[in-house]
């Protein structure tokens, strides 16, 4: 064999040998490709992600943080008006008894006359 079919002879087994590796680095660019188009999606969402939530800091901040103050507001005015409810209350009731009790004068009152005009 001379030194040109030597070489050329080398040349194909390793050809042959590098055939697997070869096939194996295709597949790796191919899946690197994929990687890369899913990380440049998963950017993109990220991107999204931080534009609506941008978007709910600055509602919450201008919008929910008012109404939650006007609730607020509300809820202490409907607190002092139940405190005066509360003394009204207790008003009524001592006024209650207080009737009660001139009603029972009244009712014994009336009795005595009674009993007086019978008696004269």
């Amino acid at each position: 064999m001379e030194n040109t079919e030597l070489l050329q002879s080398i040349g194909q087994m390793m050809d042959q040998k590098l055939e697997p590796i070869n096939n194996r680095l295709g597949n790796l660019e191919h899946d690197m490709s994929e990687v890369k188009q899913d990380v440049s999606g998963l950017k993109q969402d990220m991107s999204e992600v931080k534009q609506r939530t941008t978007k709910v800091e600055v509602i919450l901040e201008n919008d929910i943080s008012k109404k939650l103050g006007v609730l607020f507001d509300g809820h202490k005015l409907n607190a002092e008006k139940l405190a005066k409810l509360d003394n009204i209350e207790n008003t009524v009731n001592e006024t209650k008894d207080t009737v009660d009790i001139i009603s029972n004068v009244v009712q014994k009152h009336s009795k005595e006359i009674k009993d007086f005009k019978l008696i004269k």
